[in-house]
């Protein structure tokens, strides 16, 4: 890239940018520059850029207003809460007992409900449906 030759994007910066589409990588360094955006922040946005479930109005949104998007991002991974860890691995139901018949295959109870994901939440600067 020559905004790598011109000291304006850091060379990693700039390998992270070619991870996406050809069509959207000029105008896509155009914005982490004037946005001043650093390396970890451009890692995550094309990597939620690049991901097949990530709807189009997301992506939209990572090219036009990636700052506004990153902010969105965050807070819908906040109210998702952490993730549950699932006990299948063999090491996991041998410590609870399960592999051996003495324990409950189900000794917590988990719930999906009131957790939130990206095709639920509304994007900066765009109304709701």
């Amino acid at each position: 890239m020559d905004l790598v030759r011109a000291g304006q994007l850091c060379p990693h910066t700039a390998q992270e940018i070619a991870r996406m589409p050809g069509d959207v990588q000029q105008a896509f360094a155009n914005k982490v520059i004037t946005e001043r955006l650093a390396k970890s922040v451009v890692e995550r946005l094309v990597s939620t850029y690049n991901n097949p479930g990530t709807p189009r109005e997301v992506r939209k949104s990572i090219l036009e207003k990636p700052k506004a998007t990153l902010s969105w991002l965050a807070k819908v991974e906040k109210s998702r809460g952490p993730k549950p860890k699932e006990d299948t691995d063999s090491k996991s139901l041998y410590r609870i007992g399960v592999a051996s018949g003495q324990g409950d295959l189900y000794p917590y109870q988990s719930s999906a409900q009131g957790r939130s994901s990206i095709h639920s939440r509304t994007l900066p600067g765009t109304a709701d449906p």
